[in-house]
Order: structure tokens, then C-alpha cells, then sequence
């Protein structure tokens, strides 16, 4: 997720401020890397 808040920031600042959205992150790769806990 940093890295697509990263990306998005630069286009912005190159852009004029314009703001862009950040993608939602597919929630398949996120289910199996975060392996079913739950955060704090």
C-alpha cells in the first residue's frame, strides 16, 4: 500500500496538488500474507 501512496503523491506534487486517489489493495494477497490476524 505505501508503495501505491507513494506513486499517487508524486503524480500529485508533479501535477499541481491535483489529488488522486489510492487504490484498494486486492484483498486476496492481502488475506494471505496478513494470514487471518487481526490487527491492533
Amino acid at each position: 500500500m505505501s508503495a501505491a501512496a507513494g506513486r499517487t503523491t508524486t503524480l500529485s506534487l508533479r501535477n499541481g496538488g491535483t489529488p488522486y486517489g489510492v487504490p484498494s489493495l486486492d484483498p486476496e494477497p492481502v488475506t494471505y500474507f496478513d494470514g487471518g490476524r487481526t490487527r491492533i
